[in-house]
């Protein structure tokens, strides 16, 4: 499993949005805050 840019979920290709694993999310939230975070500085 691999990735070069965002973010990432590991689930089945027939599985549902609710079988993404809690850390994915959890990883997932934690980066979408820090996006915004950088962003938020280079607005100024």
């Amino acid at each position: 499993l691999g990735s070069n840019s965002g973010l990432m979920a590991q689930v089945g290709p027939t599985s549902p949005a609710s079988d993404i694993p809690q850390g994915d999310l959890d990883t997932a939230q934690a980066y979408g805050q820090r996006v915004a975070e950088v962003a938020e500085k280079l607005r100024g």
